[in-house]
Protein backbone atom coordinates (compact mmCIF):
# COMPACT_ATOMS: atom_id res chain seq x y z
CA UNK A 1 0.00 0.00 0.00
CA UNK A 2 1.41 3.88 -0.77
CA UNK A 3 -0.23 7.03 -0.34
CA UNK A 4 -1.46 8.73 -3.79
CA UNK A 5 -0.87 12.54 -4.33
CA UNK A 6 -1.89 14.73 -6.79
CA UNK A 7 0.50 17.51 -7.44
CA UNK A 8 -1.00 20.76 -9.38
CA UNK A 9 1.06 23.93 -9.78
CA UNK A 10 -2.34 25.82 -7.66
CA UNK A 11 -1.94 23.93 -4.12
CA UNK A 12 1.03 21.26 -4.86
CA UNK A 13 0.79 18.51 -3.42
CA UNK A 14 -2.40 16.90 -2.68
CA UNK A 15 -3.07 13.49 -0.55
CA UNK A 16 -6.24 11.91 -2.08
CA UNK A 17 -5.67 7.77 -0.87
CA UNK A 18 -3.69 5.38 -0.98
CA UNK A 19 -3.36 2.82 -3.91
CA UNK A 20 -2.88 -0.84 -3.38
CA UNK A 21 -0.85 -3.25 -6.19
CA UNK A 22 -1.29 -6.66 -5.65
CA UNK A 23 1.13 -9.06 -7.43
CA UNK A 24 0.94 -12.37 -8.17
CA UNK A 25 3.10 -14.82 -10.56
CA UNK A 26 2.24 -17.37 -12.62
CA UNK A 27 3.53 -20.52 -14.32
CA UNK A 28 2.47 -21.53 -17.66
CA UNK A 29 3.72 -24.16 -19.36
CA UNK A 30 1.37 -24.56 -22.42
CA UNK A 31 2.72 -21.83 -24.23
CA UNK A 32 -0.97 -21.68 -26.17
CA UNK A 33 -3.17 -20.54 -23.26
CA UNK A 34 -1.49 -17.34 -22.38
CA UNK A 35 -3.42 -15.39 -24.38
CA UNK A 36 -6.42 -16.69 -22.51
CA UNK A 37 -5.21 -17.05 -19.13
CA UNK A 38 -4.84 -13.19 -19.35
CA UNK A 39 -8.02 -12.59 -20.69
CA UNK A 40 -9.26 -14.69 -17.77
CA UNK A 41 -7.50 -12.08 -15.48
CA UNK A 42 -8.62 -9.48 -17.31
CA UNK A 43 -11.92 -10.70 -16.58
CA UNK A 44 -11.00 -10.88 -12.85
CA UNK A 45 -9.74 -7.31 -12.25
CA UNK A 46 -6.07 -7.65 -13.47
CA UNK A 47 -5.38 -4.14 -15.53
CA UNK A 48 -1.81 -4.39 -16.21
CA UNK A 49 0.70 -7.15 -16.84
CA UNK A 50 4.33 -6.89 -16.83
CA UNK A 51 7.97 -8.76 -16.71
CA UNK A 52 6.62 -11.21 -19.37
CA UNK A 53 9.58 -13.78 -19.31
CA UNK A 54 10.36 -16.86 -20.56
CA UNK A 55 12.52 -19.63 -19.07
CA UNK A 56 14.10 -22.61 -19.54
CA UNK A 57 12.41 -25.18 -16.79
CA UNK A 58 15.74 -27.53 -16.59
CA UNK A 59 18.52 -25.38 -17.71
CA UNK A 60 21.45 -27.24 -16.11
CA UNK A 61 20.39 -30.49 -18.68
CA UNK A 62 21.25 -27.75 -21.45
CA UNK A 63 24.04 -26.25 -20.13
CA UNK A 64 25.91 -30.04 -19.53
CA UNK A 65 25.13 -30.29 -23.27
CA UNK A 66 26.46 -26.51 -24.09
CA UNK A 67 29.09 -27.71 -21.89
CA UNK A 68 30.58 -30.51 -23.59
CA UNK A 69 30.47 -29.09 -27.61
CA UNK A 70 32.14 -26.16 -26.14
CA UNK A 71 34.89 -28.39 -25.03
CA UNK A 72 34.94 -30.43 -28.14
CA UNK A 73 35.18 -27.37 -30.15
CA UNK A 74 37.87 -25.28 -28.04
CA UNK A 75 39.86 -28.85 -28.36
CA UNK A 76 39.31 -29.17 -32.20
CA UNK A 77 39.87 -25.03 -32.69
CA UNK A 78 43.27 -25.50 -30.22
CA UNK A 79 44.56 -28.85 -32.18
CA UNK A 80 43.89 -26.88 -35.73
CA UNK A 81 45.88 -23.92 -34.32
CA UNK A 82 48.52 -26.01 -33.31
CA UNK A 83 48.91 -27.81 -36.39
CA UNK A 84 48.90 -24.89 -38.52
CA UNK A 85 51.53 -22.94 -36.35
CA UNK A 86 53.64 -25.97 -36.15
CA UNK A 87 53.46 -26.86 -32.39
CA UNK A 88 52.62 -29.67 -30.59
CA UNK A 89 50.07 -29.34 -27.46
CA UNK A 90 50.74 -30.66 -24.08
CA UNK A 91 49.42 -30.73 -20.83
CA UNK A 92 46.03 -28.58 -20.78
CA UNK A 93 46.78 -26.65 -17.98
CA UNK A 94 43.78 -24.62 -17.16
CA UNK A 95 40.01 -24.72 -18.11
CA UNK A 96 37.53 -21.79 -17.80
CA UNK A 97 33.89 -21.37 -18.06
CA UNK A 98 31.51 -19.02 -18.68
CA UNK A 99 27.82 -19.19 -18.11
CA UNK A 100 25.37 -16.59 -20.04
CA UNK A 101 22.09 -16.84 -20.31
CA UNK A 102 19.03 -14.95 -19.12
CA UNK A 103 15.97 -15.00 -19.19
CA UNK A 104 14.02 -14.20 -22.54
CA UNK A 105 11.95 -10.60 -22.24
CA UNK A 106 8.77 -10.63 -23.73
CA UNK A 107 8.81 -6.77 -24.23
CA UNK A 108 10.07 -4.06 -21.54
CA UNK A 109 6.92 -2.10 -21.93
CA UNK A 110 3.80 -3.85 -20.03
CA UNK A 111 0.91 -4.85 -21.80
CA UNK A 112 -2.65 -2.84 -20.24
CA UNK A 113 -5.07 -5.27 -20.25
CA UNK A 114 -8.20 -3.03 -19.51
CA UNK A 115 -9.98 -1.60 -16.56
CA UNK A 116 -10.96 -5.11 -15.92
CA UNK A 117 -14.96 -4.12 -15.21
CA UNK A 118 -16.53 -2.92 -18.30
CA UNK A 119 -14.13 -2.50 -20.95
CA UNK A 120 -11.55 -5.86 -22.10
CA UNK A 121 -8.21 -4.71 -24.02
CA UNK A 122 -7.79 -6.86 -26.41
CA UNK A 123 -5.07 -10.12 -25.44
CA UNK A 124 -1.58 -9.47 -27.15
CA UNK A 125 -0.20 -12.02 -29.68
CA UNK A 126 3.09 -13.79 -27.92
CA UNK A 127 4.68 -15.41 -30.69
CA UNK A 128 6.78 -18.89 -29.34
CA UNK A 129 10.61 -18.17 -29.72
CA UNK A 130 13.86 -19.72 -28.59
CA UNK A 131 15.99 -19.25 -25.76
CA UNK A 132 19.52 -19.72 -25.83
CA UNK A 133 21.85 -21.72 -23.59
CA UNK A 134 25.38 -20.14 -24.30
CA UNK A 135 28.88 -21.59 -22.49
CA UNK A 136 32.56 -20.22 -23.30
CA UNK A 137 35.14 -22.39 -22.39
CA UNK A 138 38.46 -21.10 -22.77
CA UNK A 139 41.48 -23.92 -22.58
CA UNK A 140 44.55 -23.24 -21.89
CA UNK A 141 47.51 -25.96 -22.86
CA UNK A 142 51.45 -25.94 -22.65
CA UNK A 143 53.34 -26.06 -26.07
CA UNK A 144 55.86 -28.69 -26.58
Amino acid sequence: MSPLYNYTEAVGRVFEGYTLDQNIEVKIRDFTKIGDILSMATAKGANLANDLQFTIDNPEQFKDEARAKAIEQAKANAQNLAKSSGIKLGKLINVYENYNSYPMMYNSKAIRLGDGVAESAPVPTIQPGQQEVNITINLTYQVR
